[in-house]
């Protein structure tokens, strides 16, 4: 009777530490919501309220130790994926933790997986699109190149044209779209294609669902599709004498960004390259490093976020 007594304390003193746990995660969610509108609605933010947002998204999409080892044993990256509609309303201004980047190719214009309404949807960017579909309770680590899903995907032909771009493809009898249904245990298959012949194939396992409605998810790179192209992007062929790159360059670029308010942006110097780092508003990455070319007529370096 005692130790049956014990193992029912135990349990609910577990169950008590994950439910803190979960109630304290919606509690950074309210938090980061009146930073992001802070940063929104402030002309200069201080780097203090940046990192504060920084800070709180970092808490907010952490996973466990034990999700890490799992995820570590089965060569996977364990991530926290937040459901749309519990921390999105500023999506579209400073961010949003239930998007992940499928941008290990390139750093410029990649879609993006996001978790929204019990599905995962596979948002494109300009040319740069994905394909997903379910694969069931198959084991992440089972897959390989060799399994006919990966065969199947594996013979996409990427149109010329965005206008010929589908949101459904079939091969193999398989259909590959741009939304798949949710399923805790289930594992999926993502193409992703960046132009020009670029991008990867991804293995997703959805391992939990916690009651704050967040999941957590294993996400591993199974094979990667070489550019044929570089991601840097060079200044246009012109007879002006390309600028001096010196800090009298980096102040003038972001004086210029900040104008058209690009707040968080921040500019390095690598030899003759300028490297653009910092967070940009979701659809105004093309827009930022555009003008930054413009202004600096030398070549840039692309390390943004959009969020």
């Amino acid at each position: 009777m005692k130790f049956l007594l014990k193992i029912s304390l135990l349990i609910l003193l577990s169950t008590t530490f994950v439910f803190s746990q979960e109630q304290s995660r919606l509690q950074k969610i309210k938090e980061w919501k009146r930073v992001s509108l802070q940063i929104k609605q402030t002309k200069n933010p201080s780097q203090k309220l940046q990192e504060r947002w920084q800070k709180l998204m970092e808490e907010i999409l952490s996973v466990s130790d034990s999700d890490v080892a799992e995820s570590k044993r089965i060569g996977a990256k364990a991530l926290r994926m937040i459901p749309n509609g519990i921390a999105d309303s500023l999506t579209t201004e400073v961010g949003s933790p239930s998007f992940y980047s499928l941008s290990e190719t390139s750093e410029y214009f990649s879609p993006e997986l996001e978790y929204k309404n019990k599905s995962f949807i596979l948002q494109r960017s300009g040319l740069n699109h994905a394909f997903i579909t379910d694969i069931d309770k198959v084991l992440l680590e089972k897959i390989n190149e060799q399994s006919r899903e990966v065969v199947a995907i594996n013979k996409y032909q990427s149109p010329i044209e965005a206008k010929n771009i589908k949101t459904e493809f079939v091969s193999d009898g398989i259909v590959f779209s741009t939304r798949v249904t949710v399923y805790v245990e289930h594992t999926y298959l993502i193409r992703n294609v960046m132009y020009p012949d670029g991008g990867e194939v991804f293995v997703v396992k959805v391992h939990r669902k916690d009651t704050d409605g967040s999941i957590i998810i294993f996400i591993k790179k199974l094979k990667s599709f070489e550019m044929s192209k570089p991601t840097t992007f060079p200044i246009q062929e012109t007879s002006i004498k390309p600028a001096i790159v010196d800090e009298k360059l980096v102040v003038k670029v972001t004086k210029a960004l900040r104008t058209q308010g690009f707040k968080n942006i921040q500019i390095e110097i690598a030899g003759q390259f300028l490297v653009l780092k910092g967070i940009v508003p979701r659809g105004k990455l093309a827009e930022a490093v555009k003008l930054a070319i413009e202004i600096a007529n030398v070549p840039i370096k692309n390390q943004l976020t959009e969020q």
